[in-house]
Formats: structure tokens, sequence, C-alpha cells
């Protein structure tokens, strides 16, 4: 590289570098901006806190959320001093505490009654508001003071012979969930209770005021059920001020709650109710100094950096405009550029005295004309394929990449997403729920403002990347400067929408630092830039691996890392707090990621063409003619994206304003999309099948097209219904995740199995998108897609109301089965024959699936052995192995093959995707040949094959193309 390349290359990495620091600078000055939190300064209001232990692990959060605003004048009382805590006489003349927290009453409390009775009097006739916190299982209440305070309690803790209180736990698959219900107490109205975690147990309790007022009530199991049970309750009869929680937050015992964004607020607008401070008087989340969001020193940094983006974009721009005037573009033929490049090193070398030899002999040395030229086209009929010929062979070698690396590696990874994960790295559900919601968000808002391009680049770059390079240049140059400009505008205002609006949204104000995070680190955008351009050149292998690597070892092995940091972070800084600090954790972890596989893409990219370089791509040679072809082009494909992601959108909007404990149940979701990855496998052979099929369509091979729709619906079947099966099957996934997870991610286990069955849908809706979208008929699509979200949001606000969890779960399927009909129907109407092998792609399959299913179902009765004599962590990895790879990569290959789900002209794309799988080819090439195997045994192989004669006619005249220019 160039000199001034490097030099660009380094600023780039610099200002990337700013962005990911964003985090930890801001919450450094955030946390020296307050001052040390303990001990509390001297406040105005007077509060006193009794519990019979003040070690950590007892108290928890309670110390963090009282001392945090030195409004509060904060004393402790333990079992050792509280002999000191003095409530006076009715008759004195005045009171010492404002508002006393009781967070348990057992037996050996050192309390007399004396000091209880003047407790009770005084908040009964207002002159100090009570916080009681019912105990935990274990701890027997001291019953006679229980009696005694009891008058002005709003829910009475139900205790057995020896006062021990009884608690309602979860059972085996489903955590307790939380009800906000109506009203407008002024904890309601400041504090976002739907976002509420979900609970291990609840304190039993019963009503015992007349003028108690429930603001939140549990639930087991993820709807709202019928039978509910008291879990936050106020009492405001006049003078009377208490607030009761009967949920106890221990080490064991709801520890969870302590972390939720929302407790330091909550337990202040609590501590200043009870104070009697007028509503008026107390601060809005967004005002109040102490939330967990960018505070005045974190908003300067952020908004400096934002200044340091413009000025880098602006000088980058003018740098590259200058240079683009001053040199022509050259984009020489391939063999020429490589033997410059091949001289330039011989002179380099020679200069140095070193190599000098070597050198001249490559200079002299011709290149291998093998990697100049394609080899000439194989004849019809021979059934050998090459990366030179067109066919579905390309996009399927990409798609064996990642799917037979993944039946080999689902164990582990399972292990490591639903065990060590949750069991040590991200113990609270609710960083991922987050996340999942910021992602949903963030996509639509991203994807919408992209307008398409990444469509465009991949339809167009794919077009003219064999027949004219220099003209695909111009392209990703133009996708590159518009990722670049528009990224700034889309990372500048929805910054300021996250620092200055958000926090004033009551039920997601605690997301402000997520908006900020999560588009700063967008910035510059065009992360994926190289990635594309594998796709566009057809090697989806190289781009199947890249995405797997990526995955595996960068996103998910810095998932185990980065979450754990940031939370260490946050819980140092309450201005940030746990569960954002993980979450923001796990944004930085896809980010970093996403880096990691620009630069693996990037080395790829230079093997299969050195001209591409960086300073190429970032020249600006485009005209207005390119610039209004990829728009109006963009735009077309885009509106399909724009109607279903503000489906994805609206559905967001939706549970975070009607879906209880949202934070949570969203961490189920993408917990599930995680382990539901290998389904959506068939989402990226369609989408890397694009540029293949775009190829074809466009040059007027009409009936290779149609080959290629049989057989996308042909690997549908071949593929996605054995993932469907393997991951629905109650006694396989529901059933290993449940013995593996901690408490709190129990309902995971059953998520999974569900979603797979909308993910299942899902892919086979893509399908008709990327085709769709690479024949340049998305309007079509457009029209499909804006009826199915009619559908999704029609069916999610109708059904939401009554089943909640598992009305988010499928509300996408019946709008994507209208969509699959209509787009196929119309297709085959309008435009080219759809031809479905029904025999390949649903019956050979089905029943291969059947015996798969039956005797998994037999193995599974060995299970409950297995996780007594391995632990459940080592049996779970044993029964996935036999399981995934065992049945997946062996047995149902031959099963297939006997079934006749093959026909010649499948086997030879089979076999040469196994052939070119990467780190794959061990096991792809295994499938191939047990696949043949059953095939030669089949009765039924050949008698129901897919049509191919004249669209391998049409392929052989399409390869003749000339692939450079």
């Amino acid at each position: 590289m160039a000199p001034r390349g490097k030099k660009l290359v380094l600023v780039a990495a610099c200002c990337i570098a700013a962005a990911v620091m964003v985090p930890l600078t801001t919450c450094s000055l955030q946390h020296h901006e307050t001052g040390s939190i303990t001990p509390s300064q001297p406040g105005t209001i007077d509060v006193a806190v009794i519990a019979s232990r003040s070690d950590p692990e007892y108290l928890l959060k309670w110390p963090v959320a009282l001392d945090l605003d030195p409004a509060f004048n904060v004393t402790y009382f333990t079992s050792v001093n509280m002999s000191s805590f003095v409530i006076p006489d009715p008759a004195g003349p005045s009171q010492q505490f404002d508002v006393v927290y009781v967070l348990d009453l057992p037996w050996n409390t050192t309390l007399t009654v004396g000091q209880v009775q003047n407790l009770t009097w005084a908040v009964g006739n207002g002159t100090a508001g009570l916080f009681f916190q019912a105990n935990s299982a274990g701890m027997a209440y001291n019953q006679t003071l229980l009696a005694i305070i009891d008058d002005v309690l709003p829910l009475r803790p139900v205790v057995d012979g020896s006062g021990s209180p009884r608690e309602i736990r979860q059972n085996v698959t489903d955590t307790i969930g939380t009800v906000v219900s109506p009203g407008n107490d002024i904890l309601q109205e400041r504090v976002g209770f739907i976002s509420l975690p979900q609970l291990l147990n609840l304190t039993e309790t019963t009503a015992s005021h007349p003028d108690a007022m429930m603001l939140v009530e549990g639930s087991r199991g993820l709807t709202v059920g019928s039978q509910r049970y008291p879990m936050l309750a106020t009492l405001d009869d006049s003078p009377a001020r208490v607030v009761e929680l009967a949920a106890p937050v221990r080490e064991g015992s709801n520890k969870n709650l302590g972390n939720w964004p929302f407790w330091t607020y909550f337990v202040y607008v609590s501590t200043m109710k009870l104070a009697g401070t007028p509503p008026a008087a107390i601060p809005q989340f967004a005002d109040w100094p102490y939330a967990p969001i960018p505070q005045a020193s974190s908003q300067a940094f952020i908004l400096l950096l934002l200044g340091a983006f413009a000025a880098f974009t602006v000088l980058m721009f003018l740098y590259f405009k200058k240079h683009t005037r001053a040199t022509p573009l050259e984009l020489v033929p391939l063999d020429v550029y490589m033997k410059r490049i091949a001289a330039r090193k011989a002179k380099a070398a020679g200069k140095r005295g070193l190599f000098s030899f070597h050198a001249k002999q490559k200079e002299e040395t011709p290149v291998d004309a093998a990697t100049i030229q394609p080899p000439a086209p194989p004849t019809i009929g021979t059934g050998e394929k090459s990366w030179e010929m067109a066919g579905y062979h390309k996009p399927l070698s990409g798609f064996f990449v990642m799917f037979f690396i993944t039946l080999v590696v689902v164990a582990p990874l399972f292990v490591v997403v639903i065990y060590v994960l949750p069991t040590f790295i991200i113990q609270d559900p609710g960083s991922f729920g987050i996340q999942f919601i910021i992602s949903s968000i963030f996509s639509a808002v991203f994807i919408t403002l992209d307008f398409g391009l990444a469509q465009a680049y991949d339809r167009f770059v794919g077009q003219y990347w064999s027949t004219d390079p220099a003209r695909a240049l111009k392209y990703v140059q133009f996708f590159i400067w518009w990722q670049m400009i528009s990224g700034l505008a889309q990372t500048t205002i929805i910054s300021l929408i996250g620092i200055y609006l958000v926090p004033r949204i009551a039920t997601i104000g605690f997301m402000s630092w997520f908006f900020v995070v999560n588009t700063l680190v967008q910035f510059p955008g065009i992360v994926y830039v190289f990635t594309h351009l594998l796709k566009s050149a057809q090697r989806t292998d190289l781009e199947a691996l890249v995405n797997f690597i990526s995955l595996l070892f960068f996103q998910i092995g810095l998932m185990a890392v980065l979450p754990d940091v940031f939370r260490n972070i946050g819980a140092q800084n309450p201005l940030i707090g746990e569960v954002i600090g993980s979450s923001l954790g796990l944004s930085f972890a896809s980010y970093a990621g996403s880096l990691a596989q620009m630069l693996l893409s990037a080395f790829f990219l230079k093997k299969i063409d050195a001209r591409f370089t960086v300073k190429q791509m970032f020249r600006i040679d485009f005209d207005k003619a390119l610039i209004k072809e990829t728009l109006v082009f963009g735009i077309k494909s885009m509106l399909s994206n724009v109607i279903y992601l503000f489906g994805n959108f609206a559905s967001v909007l939706i549970i975070t304003l009607f879906l209880n404990n949202y934070t949570y149940l969203g961490s189920f979701i993408g917990i599930a999309t995680y382990l539901t990855y290998p389904i959506l496998f068939m989402t990226f052979l369609y989408e890397n099948a694009l540029p293949t099929t775009s190829e074809a369509y466009n040059n007027k091979k009409t009936r290779l097209a149609e080959a290629f729709v049989s057989y996308g619906f042909k690997y549908f079947g071949t593929f996605a219904l054995l993932l469907f099966t393997l991951f629905v099957m109650p006694f396989s996934v529901s059933r290993i995740v449940t013995s593996v997870v901690p408490d709190l991610y129990k309902p995971m286990g059953m998520v999974v199995m569900l979603y797979s069955i909308t993910k299942l849908f899902i892919s086979l809706g893509d399908f008709a998108k990327f085709f769709l979208i690479a024949i340049d008929r998305a309007g079509t699509y457009v029209v499909a897609v804006a009826i199915e979200q009619v559908i999704r949001i029609t069916f999610l606000l109708t059904t939401i109301a009554q089943l909640q969890f598992y009305a988010f779960v499928f509300a996408e399927i019946p709008g994507v089965v209208f969509k699959v009909v209509f787009t196929w129907v119309l297709t085959d109407k309008r435009i080219i024959r759809v031809r479905v092998n029904w025999w390949q792609t649903l019956v050979a399959p089905g029943l291969s699936c059947l015996a798969i299913a039956g005797i998994g179902w037999l193995i599974s009765l060995a299970y409950d052995a297995a996780l007594a004599a391995l632990t459940p962590v080592g049996g779970a990895t044993v029964y996935m192995v036999v399981y995934f790879f065992g049945f997946g990569n062996f047995l149902y290959p031959f099963l297939l093959g006997l079934f006749g789900g093959h026909d010649p002209e499948s086997l030879a794309q089979i076999e040469f995707a196994a052939r070119h799988s990467g780190p794959s080819k061990p096991f792809a090439v295994a499938f191939y040949k047990i696949t043949a195997l059953g095939s030669r045994l089949s009765p039924f192989h050949g008698k129901h094959p897919i049509p191919y004669a004249e669209a391998a006619k049409e392929a052989l005249e399409l390869s003749s193309i000339e692939k450079r220019v």
C-alpha cells in the first residue's frame, strides 16, 4: 500500500478507536463528575434503614440506591446498633427520621416492642413514611412485631406456624412475570414498571388494609394468566404513606431486581413520595442527575466526538476529490496488474540487495495463466462444475461452508450460549433483552436510511464484476461515500435523540446510552463493503467462511469477554449499572466482530482480485447517471425492507407498551436467535444466490433462472426441514436448554423450540424477496410485504393482551404464509414459470426427517441417565453431538438419497459445493458420499428429476462470456 494509503487507514483506525472508547471515557467522566457516593453526604431527608445484617450479599443494591443522591442522609441499623434507632414517644416534640426502610423483621432482631409501636404510630399519623420489604424464605418473622406494624401495611405476609414466610416460586420452565396494575400513583407515572425483570420468587401476601393500592402484581408463566399475586403495593390513606415490596431482593432471591435500570430511580421516587414531597417537586427520570443516562460531561464529550466525525468526513472527501481529479482511474486487466505488482516487488527487493536473484526470477517468470484466464467451460452432460461456470453450485458452496461446520461446532456453541454466558458472564437476561430491543429499532432506522443501496450494491456490482470491473468499482465508490456521508447524518441525529429525547419516554428512558453508543459505532458504516464484494464476485464460499469465522471467533468470542468487562464498569458506576454495562458490552462485541470481519474479508478479496485496493475504492469517479441508477433501483428494492422493518419497529413499539417484562422476554428471543441461527442459513443461501440469479435473468437466460427457482425450493426442503426437525422436537433443544441454563433463563428452552417454527417460515419468505430483487421486480414484493405487515401488526394488536409473549413469537407466521403464496403465484403468472419439485422438496426430506425424529425420540429416553452420569453440561454436549452432528451429517443424507431426494444435476452441485466448502470440506464430502451411496441404492433415484437440459445450455452460453476486461 502507498504511504498515503497507509496514513489514510491509520486515520480511519484512530477514528474508529475513538468511537470504541466512548463508553469507557464517558463512564469515567460521569463517575468523576458525581464524586464519591459513599458514604452518603448530609442531606435534607433523613432515612433510616433497618436490616438484620449489613453484609453486601444481604443488602445487595439497597445502599447503592439509597446513598446515590446526597439529598438523603441515610443511617443503617442492624442488630448490633438497633438500640440507637430512636422513634420518639407519640408525645415527643419531633420526629428523627422522615422515611424508614424496614428490610426484614426476623426473630433475632433487637428492635423492641416500644420502638415498633412508636414507628407504627409515626407512620399512621404521617410523621414518617415506611418502605416495607417482605422477608425471604427461611427468615422467620418476629410475629409479635409483625402484628404491631401490620396496622399500617398494605399487604400482610403469609407465614406458617413457625413464622416463616411462604413463597411463590417459579416452576421448572417458567419464571414469575409481573403485570402493571392500572392507576395514577406517582410511582406508576414516573417509573416504567412494564420493563421490570421477571422474578424467581415472591413472598405470599394477602391484602391487609382496605385502602391498599396494587401497583404491580406477579403472574406465573409467559402469559398474563388468571391468577395474580401482589408484588408492589402502596398505602395512601392520608396521612399514612407506605410502600410495600413483596419481592425480597437478596442473593438467590431476585438479585436481578436490584440490577433493573430503573431500580435506583424507583428507590429515589419511593423515598421522595414517602417523605411527603409534592409530585411536582420530584424530578422526572430525564432530569434526575443520578439517572443511568448520559449526564452533562458525557453529553459534552459525545458532541465533541460528533464534531470530530464531521471534520474527518469532510477532510477525507476533499482529499479524494482532489486525488481523483489529479489522477485518472486506471483498472488494467488482472494479468497485467499482477505482472506490475511482481515487477514492483522485484525492484524493491533489488534495491534492498536481498533476495535479488529470487526477485529477478519472479519478474521473468510469466504469471500462471490459470490464475488469470478461466478454464474452458465444460461440455454439456459431463456434470462438471467450476467457479467460471454459471450455476446454483456457487451459492450452494458458500452455504455448505456454514452449514456443515455448524453441525460440528453446534454442541460447543450451544454450551457457550446457553451455559457459559448465562452462568458466568451475563447472569442477568435483561442485558440480552435490551440489546434485542435496540437492535430491532436500529435495524429499522439504518436500513431505511440506507435507501436500499446494499441490494443495489449486490445487484450492480454482481452484474458488472465479470464483464466491466471498472464500472463495478464505481458502484463500490458510490456506496462507500453514501455510507460515510449519510452515516454521519444518522449518527448525529440519532445521538441527539438518544441524549435529549429518549430519557423522557417513560418505558424506554433508560435506553439513552444504547441509542448513543449503537449509533456512534456505526460510523463510518462501511464495515461490510469487502464482504459484499466477495458475494458480488460469487465467491460465496469465501463469504460464508468469513461470516462463520466472524460469528464463532469474533462475535461469540468477544461476547464472552466484553460484556463482563463493561458489567464491571457498570457495577463500579451506579450511573451506568450492571445490566446497562453488560448490554453495552454486547454492542461492542458485535461492533468489534464486524471490524474483524471487514479485515478478514479484505484479505480474501485481495487474493481473488488485488486491483480493488482501499485507495481505489475511496476515489470519486462515479457520475450523476450512476447515482441516479443506483438510487432508483435501491429505493425500489428498499420499499420492501422499509415496510418489513416498519413492521418490526411497530412490533417493538407494541411490546414496549403492552408486553410486561419486555426486556426479559426480549432476551429469550434474542438468545433464541443465536441458537436458531442455522435455520436462517437458508436466508444466506438465497442472498448469496442474488448475484447468480441476477446474472442469469438479466442476461436473458430464462430457463436457467427458472431452474434456480426450482433448486431454491429443493434446498429449502433438503436443509431447512432437517434444521427445523433438530430444533423443534420437544425432547431435543428445549429439554437440553432447560436442564442446563440458570433459573432466570429457564423459559428459553421453550422459546427456542417455538421460535424455530417462526424462523422456518421467515427463511422461506426471504427466498421470494431475494429472487424478485435479483430480477428487478421488487414492486411485486413490496405489495406482498405491505399486506404481510398489516396482517402481522393486526394479529399482534388483537392478541397481545391475552397471549402476551406467544402473540409476539407467532405474529409473523400468518403474514409470511400469505406473502409466500402471493409472491410465487404472481411470479408464475407474470414473470417466469415457477416449478416446485414436490418430491425433492417435501416428500423425500419429510420422510427422512420423520425417521430422524423417531430415532431421536428413542435416544432421548437415555438422556436422563446421561445427565446423571456426565452432569447436565456433559450430558447435553454428548446428546447434541449425537443428535446434530451424527444424525445431521451421516444418517440424514443416507435416508434422503434412499428416498430419492436428489437427481444427477443436484448431486453434481452438491459434489462441487462439498469440494469447495473450505474448513467444512471433510464433513461436506462425507455428506456427499453418503448421499451418493443412498442414491445408488434408491429405487426412486432419477424418478422425479428437476428439468435441466435447456438450463444447462443457457449456463454454458453464459459461461462463455469474457470474464475479465
